[in-house]
């Protein structure tokens, strides 16, 4: 109880503690991070990429930030037949890295 009322009293007058409420992300505000994220433009990313990486997060942008990042780090894209950035899971119906979808990376 101490705590809250210090948090929400006199650090947050000295600039200690900020709260800051974020929103749900659309696909599109999804979309356009992970292109932001993966450095490509948005209309090369696939659709089912996009799907995935969307309802893995929740559209909760911390959580799909860290998705983005888990992907990147560990070079988990690749460049579809059709010209599309999509995870290398998604070459084929078996995956080669033993992943169905983005909740098994985390």
């Amino acid at each position: 109880e101490k705590f809250w009322s210090e948090l929400h009293g006199a650090y947050k007058e000295e600039g200690r503690y900020m709260e800051i409420n974020l929103g749900l992300f659309s696909e599109i505000d999804a979309q356009e991070m992970i292109a932001y994220h993966l450095d490509i433009s948005v209309d090369k990313i696939d659709g089912s990429f996009l799907r995935n990486v969307f309802t893995s997060s929740g559209g909760m942008p911390h959580y799909l930030s860290y998705v983005l990042e888990t992907i990147k780090r560990n070079d988990l894209t690749v460049k579809l037949d059709t010209g599309l950035i999509g995870l290398k899971s998604s070459e084929s119906t078996e995956s080669k890295l033993g992943f169905k979808s983005v909740n098994d990376l985390l």
